[in-house]
């Protein structure tokens, strides 16, 4: 078997990734596709279809889509938190993929890219060393580990089997394009070479199928092995993880993809007929056209204000076609359930403005099905990065449960002022303890993004302490970098504050 072959799942979802690829890509890759997203009537001349092509109008509902569901996703920036901050301080998430893209950059691109597809895959690497070296050169020389994205057009194949009574991944091949520099430093001759991840008598290895071309033969492969060491260890697994799930499902963007192109259609239809209907058409009858007898051709009849026009029969009739019937009646009409069909199947921001205002329960109530499709989405994509992030720290020598949360709360309503006020009823009343009106005070989004309780209910006492405005902005700057602040020691920052008088520490005589 070659290196080349295609997953079936890959081959029965690779036409549906390249719709929705189109469709992102806009305008230009929609008309350049020809028939194949806009049919040509039959006994319609080239230059007819480019016409009626180009009064097409390709509205990009989807992208839109795309672009404001992404947004909402990333309206909080993700929630990264461990037990030990080694890992957060540790550099690696500032340059999490050895090309200077930190953490939040990378989740954002990969996860835009994911969308389309509803598939890619996160490669944990280690950059290849000359030799051994000790730790500290490693850290200099920026050997560490990396992450690596993956689309859904690069992972072409791949396969599981249980192993340790766990079904893994057994090998995965990658295509990648590369540019061939050969003679000319400046030409850019992308070529494809194939990644191949596997464990072969238990061990991980990758290896690298780089074409060797020859004119008028098949393409041939030279095989790299590339063994990858860890610590000194090999690996009995592939530090590959498939996102959102284990194998390509349908994308989630594909059916309003079809949408979107079937109102592309419709919009020909439309606009050449518009366009048809609306240029004045002359029409004569009663009048035989004059020939003339040296080059044989007919009289040509002008149409115009400059013209004036006389026919020697008493018959003759001139006028103008004019437009009639519900023809482009009909037109509009199947161009309005498109946008219809598009808000049905998941765009809220394609919907028009309703008449009457809703209210807060009733929009909640409307948001609910695209919401829990789009959490259960961000929730899926959140253990699949947290996965590879922890085998980075385990490949550091990181003892830590980090984790990685895309936002999945989309509710972007105002907190209720009831709901709030009888919050605050409550806690006053001492009948609501404090995490829970925490908890609610987080999830209304009236607490800072970050704020951990610890630093809430710290908040809360300094006011008691006496301490003052500033020095409060201080000990939450301090607690909100990661710094810990014990009140009860007075820390030399915060050494001038009064203490109140107690039992534990009455006033000096004077």
């Amino acid at each position: 078997m070659s290196v080349t072959n295609l997953h079936p799942l890959y081959a029965k979802r690779v036409s549906q990734w390249k719709v929705i690829r189109d469709c992102v890509e806009g305008e230009d890759a929609i008309k350049d596709a020809g028939e194949a997203y806009l049919p040509k009537a039959k006994g319609t001349t080239p230059m007819q279809y480019e016409a009626y092509k180009r009064r097409a109008r390709w509205n990009n509902y989807l992208a839109q889509n795309l672009d404001g569901l992404h947004g909402l996703i990333f309206r909080r920036n993700p929630i990264i938190s461990e037990k030990n901050d080694e890992l957060l301080h540790s550099g690696i998430f500032d340059n999490i993929d050895r090309r200077g893209t930190n953490l939040y950059q990378f989740l954002s691109d990969s996860v835009y890219d994911i969308m389309q597809t509803s598939f890619g895959g996160f490669l944990v690497d280690y950059p290849r060393a000359d030799g051994p070296m000790t730790l500290e050169d490693a850290e200099k020389n920026g050997i560490r580990p990396y992450l690596r994205y993956y689309p859904a057009e690069s992972i072409i194949n791949w396969g599981y089997k249980v192993i340790n009574g766990v079904e893994q991944l057994a090998y995965v091949v990658l295509a990648e394009e590369i540019e061939d520099m050969g003679i000319d430093d400046f030409a850019h001759k992308p070529i494809t070479q194939y990644r191949v991840l596997d464990c072969r008598e238990g061990f991980y290895m990758q290896r690298i199928f780089s074409p060797i071309t020859e004119e008028g033969k098949e393409t041939e492969f030279g095989v790299t092995d590339i063994p990858v060491m860890v610590n000194g260890k090999a690996l009995d697994y592939i530090p590959f993880v498939m996102a959102p799930s284990r194998v390509p499902e349908k994308p989630m963007f594909y059916d309003l993809a079809k949408c979107n192109i079937g109102h592309y259609m419709k919009s020909a239809d439309y606009e050449n007929g518009v366009h048809l209907t609306t240029i004045p058409t002359g029409y004569v009858t009663g009048h035989r056209q004059d020939v003339d007898p040296e080059t044989g051709e007919k009289e040509v009849i002008h149409l115009g204000g400059d013209s004036f026009l006389m026919f020697p029969e008493e018959n003759a009739k001139v006028g103008t076609l004019v437009f009639s019937g519900a023809g482009l009646t009909h037109s509009e009409t199947a161009l309005n359930q498109s946008l219809a069909d598009m808000a049905i199947l998941g765009s809220r921001l394609l919907a028009s403005e309703k008449g009457v205002s809703e209210s807060a329960d009733s929009a909640k109530i409307h948001r609910a099905g695209e919401n829990a499709r789009l959490a259960t989405f961000a929730k899926n994509v959140s253990e699949k990065i947290t996965r590879a992030i922890r085998i980075i720290a385990e490949w550091q020598n990181m003892n830590t449960s980090v984790t990685v949360e895309l936002c999945t709360d989309y509710d972007t309503l105002a907190f209720d002022p009831n709901a709030l006020n009888a919050l605050s009823n409550l806690s006053t009343n001492e009948k609501l303890p404090l995490p829970a009106l925490y908890w609610n005070l987080k999830n209304g989004e009236y607490l800072p993004q970050g704020m951990s309780f610890d630093t809430f209910a710290i908040m809360l006492d300094l006011e008691k302490l006496g301490y003052s405005p500033m020095d409060q902005a201080k000990i939450y700057k301090a607690l909100m970098n990661g710094d810990e602040i014990n009140l009860k020691e007075q820390p030399d920052m915060f050494k001038n504050k009064p203490v109140e008088d107690t039992e534990d520490n009455p006033p000096e005589e004077e």
